[in-house]
């Protein structure tokens, strides 16, 4: 899964008159008027360039037309979520924003998503099942809320209903399961799985949902696989005022992911049990506060996981502790 020194990628910019064209890793940069002979102009210097995947941003429907006409000319092309880049952006440093900048951050973010973005058109099957599976976990919520105030008219209906999702819940995970171990496509998919779900308090939805929502994972350091999750903390400072490190922004279901995973951990993982222990027990940090830096440190323990391919057991002692 290392890049090969003679990929390239590329990052398209689109806006509705003109699109910018940025290459990484080299970085230079074109731009192009919107229209049909500039459209062709395109398509003869991607064919000629050859690169290993060009991302756009979905910018409203102006992408559509250029994304088809790439398409059709079978060169490997990607609609992303502007939010992703975004938080990906900020994660590098890339804090101006121009639609040269723009271009350069999507063809960077495609040499690091490389492998998730393509497996992530193959995965419609998962990532529907685990879509379905998501929607009945919050039903289940739901109705395990009503439960604690309904009368007792309805109380046998909803208990009923509850063992019906339970029974939804278990087939889904299972279904889940089946497919990952089945399908060839999902070969390095599962592999990945398979090493995330070796740390103790990691289940295999908790790996799934991580994957699926960060394919980044595994291709960047600990600072921004943190800022892209929403976990890294920022200074709150203004003037002469001074406040508290907060988190921001990032991948709210990657953080429920994780949240979930750390609370089995705190059971079952010993290292994060220590972990949060030696957070809370002199008192200077709050359940809260050290729960957060405990899903931070879960997450930098996956990616390392991924980086180096190596399971939860014989990873160095330094990305453990």
């Amino acid at each position: 899964m290392k890049n090969s020194k003679a990929e390239i990628f590329v990052g398209i910019d689109v806006s509705k008159n003109s699109f910018d064209l940025a290459f990484f890793p080299k970085h230079a940069s074109l731009s192009f008027l919107y229209d049909d002979l500039h459209l062709k102009d395109l398509v003869q210097l991607l064919k000629q360039t050859a690169p290993h995947l060009v991302v756009l941003e979905a910018t409203g429907g102006y992408e559509k037309k250029l994304f088809q006409t790439l398409k059709d000319a079978q060169i490997p092309v990607l609609i992303v979520n502007p939010k992703r880049v975004r938080d990906f952006a900020k994660s590098m440093g890339y804090l101006a924003k121009t639609d040269k900048i723009d271009a350069f951050v999507l063809a960077r973010y495609a040499s690091l998503v490389r492998e998730g973005t393509l497996e992530m058109e193959a995965d419609d099957e998962l990532r529907s099942l685990k879509r379905r599976r998501d929607q009945v976990v919050k039903m289940l919520v739901e109705e395990k809320n009503r439960l604690k105030q309904a009368s007792d008219l309805v109380r046998g209906r909803i208990k009923k209903h509850i063992e019906i999702l339970e029974e939804e819940k278990e087939d889904l995970t299972k279904e889940i399961e089946k497919q990952l171990k089945k399908e060839a496509k999902f070969s390095d998919l599962s592999q990945k799985v398979g090493l995330l779900v070796s740390i103790p308090g990691v289940n295999l939805v908790t790996a799934l949902s991580v994957l699926l929502e960060m394919p980044e994972l595994g291709k960047v350091n600990r600072k921004e696989i943190a800022a892209l999750a929403g976990l890294a903390p920022f200074n709150r400072d203004s003037g002469k005022f001074r406040g508290k490190r907060g988190i921001w922004g990032g991948r709210k279901k990657v953080r429920q992911s994780l949240y979930m995973a750390v609370l089995a951990g705190l059971r079952w993982n010993k290292k994060m049990r220590e972990f949060f222990t030696h957070l809370t027990e002199d008192g200077k940090k709050g359940g809260k506060i050290a729960l957060t830096a405990c899903m931070r440190k879960l997450l930098t323990i996956m990616n390392q996981i991924l980086k180096n391919e190596t399971p939860w057991e014989e990873i160095p002692a330094k990305a453990n502790s």
